[in-house]
């Protein structure tokens, strides 16, 4: 039975500072998955000169935490459905920790890489629950801008990385090992922070634990929603047949395809190129001291730090469809002037940085924002880890695919190989106008049906 008449949330009554906190909380393991994946865009090149590393050795330095990404991201779906997204969030806090000691410690290049896999565990683990954590608290008018703190602290943590790089640059001959290490105090104070959230309330619900996640919807507004949560939950999980098999279900074709797809896509059009590898590009363009490469890879991260906000004041206003489609527009443009100028040869190296800035300006604002936020809420509640799970995989399979091979494709095509991601971005724009549909201010229980509309109930 469902209570309509409490179905509108009173804003008076939400505990902000309760479902703030919380959602920071969780939102830490985001800010470590981008410290952890942004650390290597300053160390790789100490790693490549103190072990003489070829290209493809280069490439897997970077791309090893990916595959480790990649397992725990698949793991993560069934682990985190059988014990809880609070437990599964402490194990990568404790991975994180660990990583981050043992990274700057090692003097065999295959002990660096057993370390970042440690992380990269980590990593894969946060990326799926993070969002999802918070997308099961969040009231519904409100989820897309909680989700998307999780994005701005992965952005935040990249800029970190890049500011303690630059700081760091010239502390010692192996000044890397240091870049690695900063990362443990982070991680450790997330690891202890945990104790202090409560499970997911749907998490509680699905498991027949209903006192406990009323008791946590109460904390976050009151008796009267507490009691349209639990209802719509019920309702939600009982038209639900649950389990693995269900990801096989003819209605959830739709769902999965268009999901799946924009994961890929997602990391497929470059972005971690100019992450993972952007002081690198920034010596293609020109830049020939070392520190002047960590300046414009650091005013790359606040230029993805500033428009990760402007993406958050859209999110649920605008929406999450038309800053998809508006920021693949924009990343295709901006990837295919940053190939006309590396052909034109003869570009300031400075005017290159307007086109990189460009593109993540663009994919902060819309692709960034957007793509956690849409993940964690068009699954439904009895599928929603494993999906997740599958969903985060593609993505880190995407990521693996770009990072390993990107050395190699740039010491082959030089600038042309740029004209690659411009290809994939028109792709993913032409696939977000046309098979997106918006989900901004439904509730989670609600969303599946948006993707049932004529023509698009099965593919």
């Amino acid at each position: 039975m469902t209570h309509p008449e409490n179905s509108k949330i009173n804003v008076q009554q939400v505990n902000w500072t309760y479902i703030g906190m919380v959602s920071f909380i969780a939102a830490i393991g985001g800010l470590l998955f981008g410290f952890d994946t942004g650390v290597i865009a300053g160390t790789i090149g100490g790693i490549v000169k103190d072990f003489n590393l070829n290209p493809w050795q280069e490439g897997f330095a970077v791309s090893n935490l990916i595959i480790a990404c990649i397992l725990g991201s698949v793991l993560t779906g069934p682990l985190t459905d059988r014990f809880g997204r609070k437990r599964m969030l402490l194990l990568a806090g404790i991975l994180f920790t660990l990583s981050a000691v043992l990274s700057g410690l090692p003097h065999h290049y295959w002990q660096l890489v057993v370390a970042r896999f440690i992380g990269g565990l980590g990593v894969g683990i946060a990326s799926v629950l993070s969002p999802i954590y918070i997308a099961e608290l969040a009231p519904a008018r409100v989820r897309g801008i909680l989700v998307s703190v999780n994005q701005l602290a992965i952005v935040v943590g990249i800029l970190l990385t890049y500011i303690s790089n630059w700081l760091l640059v010239g502390m010692s001959d192996n000044d890397w090992r240091w870049m690695f290490e900063v990362e443990a105090v982070p991680a450790l104070l997330f690891t202890l922070a945990l104790f202090f959230i409560p499970e997911s309330p749907r998490w509680l619900a699905k498991n027949n634990q209903d006192d406990k996640a009323r008791d946590i919807f109460r904390k976050i507004a009151g008796d009267n929603y507490a009691l349209s949560e639990m209802d719509r939950v019920r309702t939600g999980l009982e038209k639900e047949e649950g389990g693995l098999i269900e990801l096989l279900n003819p209605r959830l074709r739709v769902l999965l395809f268009i999901g799946f797809s924009l994961a890929i896509f997602s990391n497929a059009t470059g972005i971690n190129v100019i992450i993972y590898y952007g002081t690198e590009i920034f010596k293609m363009a020109g830049f020939v001291e070392k520190a002047s490469s960590f300046k414009a890879q650091m005013i790359i991260g606040l230029t993805n730090l500033l428009f990760t906000f402007a993406g958050m004041a859209l999110i649920d206003r605008a929406g999450r469809k038309i800053l998809h489609v508006f920021a693949y527009g924009l990343m295709t443009l901006s990837m295919l002037s940053l190939g006309m100028m590396f052909k034109m040869k003869d570009v300031a190296p400075l005017w290159m940085v307007i086109p990189v800035m460009t593109y993540v300006a663009s994919f902060a604002t819309g692709v960034g924002v957007v793509i956690w936020v849409y993940l964690s809420e068009m699954f439904p509640n009895k599928i929603r880890g494993a999906a997740m799970g599958i969903a985060t995989m593609l993505i880190w399979l995407a990521n693996f695919v770009v990072t390993q091979f990107f050395p190699v494709l740039r010491d082959t095509m030089g600038g042309n190989v740029f004209f690659l991601f411009t290809g994939a971005s028109l792709i993913a724009f032409l696939f977000a106008l046309i098979m997106m549909r918006e989900t901004k201010g439904l509730h989670l229980e609600e969303i599946d049906t948006a993707f049932e509309t004529k023509g698009h109930r099965e593919i």
